[in-house]
């Protein structure tokens, strides 16, 4: 994603390409949180994880380049040279007419094939010539199955190659890291590719003419709320959003419950005085507390965070906090002290839903 200078066709100068296009169908909101940074209204984020990333990225291109030598091994390469990072519609319009070249040519393969279109930017690993003299798309990813976002990536390619009249063949690869190809068929990946590629492109522009940043919102914005984003999982510490509770991203109907009510933050639940909640939102609420530090030290009798037990009449009877192991409150002759090895307990009564284990001196 970048900007050139704007045109009559691209008002707003911004170049989107077929990764940023894969990463807004799967977190529209992170997409435009890059596209802040971008425009100068955020600061970019500071990465915890950049070792990591520029491991993968190394990781990644050695793969590409082992696929490199298979095809190169018994076919004939064409490679597209371009200047890395350097962006102008002049070089960007001279690596799109050099790909079509190379596809002309008496080449088998093209690698890293460039695509420009006054909005679209991309490069294809590899466009290799079929049997029947069509080009299939192929796209080197570092595992071990196909995911969605890399359909994204496939179709953009190939309708970059329909747009300009070069013929297509009806299925595009992911060759994936222990160079399995995994298939994909065009007919049906490229009319969701063409519905998600309006909808981004038409939100980021309406984005920037608000010439503000992103504003996190927990419900919309195509914010997919997963751990494994590092925007929307900043955006939520920021906001002290629900989603941090421990349990609450998988109960989505009592996070709008909470939220219908005004109760949006952690601190919020930890302290709201809920109308006769049931066990589990009664269990979310215990969650918020302890992550609020609002509740009673962890495993201490009596407090907010310790769940009535009901304990075999056989063994000894004890209390269990919400994330301790039991305290032992009475003795046993048959169990030394400290020793659970023998303890049965019951669960408690405010879990309804979960079996009662037989007592298994009965």
């Amino acid at each position: 994603m970048f900007f050139l200078p704007p045109d009559s066709d691209n008002p707003t100068g911004l170049i989107v390409s077929a990764s940023d296009l894969a990463a807004g169908s799967a977190c529209l909101f992170a997409l435009k949180r890059r596209l802040d940074v971008r425009a100068g209204l955020a600061l970019p984020p500071e990465r915890k994880d950049q070792e990591m990333l520029d491991l993968l990225r190394d990781r990644g291109r050695a793969h590409e380049y082992r696929v490199l030598e298979t095809f190169a091994a018994d076919r004939e390469v064409a490679a597209v040279t371009t200047t890395e990072g350097a962006f102008s519609r002049e070089l960007l319009k001279q690596g799109h007419n050099d790909t079509l070249a190379a596809l002309s040519s008496g080449a088998d393969v093209v690698y890293q094939g460039s695509f420009f279109d006054g909005s679209f930017h991309g490069k294809a690993d590899f466009l290799v010539r079929e049997d029947t003299g069509a080009w299939s798309v192929n796209d080197t990813k570092l595992a071990s199955k196909i995911k969605p976002e890399y359909l994204i990536q496939l179709a953009a390619y190939a309708d970059q190659l329909l747009a300009a009249g070069v013929p297509v063949h009806p299925y595009a690869r992911v060759i994936l890291r222990d160079g399995t190809p995994a298939k994909a068929e065009l007919e049906k990946i490229l009319p969701k590719f063409r519905a998600v590629r309006d909808r981004i492109t038409g939100a980021l522009a309406e984005h920037l003419v608000t010439r503000a940043p992103a504003a996190w919102d927990p419900e919309g914005d195509g914010a997919c709320r997963l751990s494994t984003c590092p925007e929307c999982q900043e955006a939520a510490a920021a906001a002290d959003d629900l989603l941090l509770v421990a349990g609450m991203p998988g109960a989505k109907k009592y996070r709008t419950l909470l939220r219908s009510q005004g109760i949006t933050t952690v601190t919020g639940l930890a302290t709201a005085a809920l109308d006769e909640p049931d066990a589990k939102l009664a269990g979310l609420q215990d969650q918020a507390r302890l992550q609020a530090g609002t509740g009673g030290f962890d495993g201490e009798t009596g407090s907010s965070t310790a769940l009535p037990w009901r304990s075999c009449p056989h063994r000894t009877r004890g209390t269990f906090s919400s994330t301790s192991r039991a305290t032992r409150t009475g003795s046993n002759p048959r169990t030394a002290p400290g020793d659970w090895s023998t303890f049965s307990a019951c669960w408690p009564a405010r879990w309804p839903t979960r079996t009662q284990p037989r007592c298994s001196t009965r």
